[in-house]
């Protein structure tokens, strides 16, 4: 339709809605942007006073003067009505709302004659391209990551290796759960939000999202995983993941680890404004088959091998909007993504068998004209002695 007014409407109180008026909001509110790109925000008692100082949003109404207005026309006060209330003064052809809208919310203004639209895509597109201040923010949350990993570090070093083959610190067995809290203690103490993080022994690690629990083992590869929100103020993400072993590597294990390892490398190596993303993980794929590590499934069905993506977009969220690098979803291969200058990806191969257990290697980096700029700088070494 030729000079169709579009208008777009938010209900929550998450990642787009912080991006939509830059200011965070624990509490679901209504934001829309009329059809000529005027925006405008319905916030509670609690939140309208800090909404008129920090939010970067053109037109603030008051819950309470808009129930008000609604109660005067004789009409209901729920969320569906507030959205209406601010559509009605546009009068835009169309309305169009994330794919993650609420469906009542939407029945509600369909019903009411709205022609409402799920984005097919990501709603706001221009997330993907981080801003100079959006880098600084996740470079920040990888730092405080990187402290929480030198303690777990530094925990395996002083630990010591029982007659049982299990991991003793503070005259304890070390397990998972006490290595993943004084990691995320280092976090919390640093201001920032922890996350749920990943720590795989032996064969749990060979399930990529296993979470890991119990005793630590010597002499077992260990991914150690971690996504945490930025210190106060920053609600960025970092994401940063590295395998490490206490005691001594079979052969096979470092095997695994050094194709893992030297995937990664050339995967950093590879990425560059222009690319296709296809490509890379290709590379990397190709380089592990090279090395006799095979993906696809065991006798007994599991997958095993290189059968997650090379990376995915960082930022408002861990698997954030934009394009990440793998081969592709057999739906969207007729249309391979190509990296741009200021996209922010992980680059994080991994190596998955029962037998051996896993090894994953995690960077973010930021996409540039002429290769990456690394967010990291953790080192990368297996053996903890």
């Amino acid at each position: 339709m030729p000079n169709q007014k579009t208008a777009k409407l938010l209900y929550g109180c998450g990642a787009n809605s912080y991006y939509a008026i830059k200011m965070d909001v624990p509490d679901p509110y209504l934001w829309y942007q009329d059809s000529r790109g005027k925006t405008h925000v319905i916030m509670s008692a609690l939140e309208v006073d800090r909404t008129r100082q920090n939010a970067k949003v053109d037109s603030i109404h008051s819950m309470a003067d808009v129930v008000e207005a609604l109660l005067n026309a004789e009409k209901p006060t729920d969320a569906t009505q507030q959205a209406l209330w601010l559509i009605e003064q546009d009068n835009p052809d169309m309305v169009e709302v994330p794919k993650d809208f609420p469906f009542a919310l939407a029945k509600g203004l369909i019903d009411n004659g709205i022609n409402v639209a799920p984005v097919d895509n990501y709603f706001f597109p221009e997330r993907g391209i981080k801003s100079k201040d959006e880098v600084a923010f996740i470079r920040q949350a990888q730092a405080l990551n990187e402290q929480a990993f030198e303690r777990a570090f530094t925990i395996l070093a002083e630990a010591s290796i029982g007659n049982d083959e299990l991991i003793y610190w503070q005259n304890e067995i070390l397990t998972a759960e006490i290595l993943r809290g004084q990691m995320n203690a280092v976090i919390a103490a640093g201001g920032g939000m922890p996350s749920d993080l990943i720590m795989a022994c032996g064969k749990q690690g060979a399930d990529p999202h296993e979470r890991g629990y119990g005793n630590l083992k010597a002499n077992e590869l260990i991914i150690i995983d971690s996504w945490p929100r930025g210190p106060s103020g920053n609600f960025y993400y970092g994401d940063l993941t590295r395998t490490v072993l206490k005691g001594k590597a079979s052969d096979e294990q470092q095997a695994l680890y050094d194709a893992v390892k030297d995937g990664q490398q050339l995967g950093l190596s590879l990425i560059s404004a222009g690319v296709m993303a296809k490509e890379v993980h290709e590379a990397i794929d190709t380089l592990f088959a090279k090395r006799g590590f095979k993906t696809g499934l065991d006798d007994q069905g599991r997958n095993v091998g290189f059968f997650h993506g090379t990376g995915h977009s960082v930022g408002l969220e861990v698997h954030d909007a934009g394009p990440g690098i793998s081969k592709g979803r057999p739906t969207d291969r007729s249309q391979p993504s190509v990296l741009k200058a200021g996209l922010v990806v992980t680059v994080e191969p991994g190596l998955y068998y029962p037998n051996i257990g896993g090894a994953r290697i995690e960077d973010i980096v930021h996409v540039t004209k002429d290769g990456i700029e690394n967010l990291t700088n953790l080192k990368k070494e297996l053996v903890i002695a």
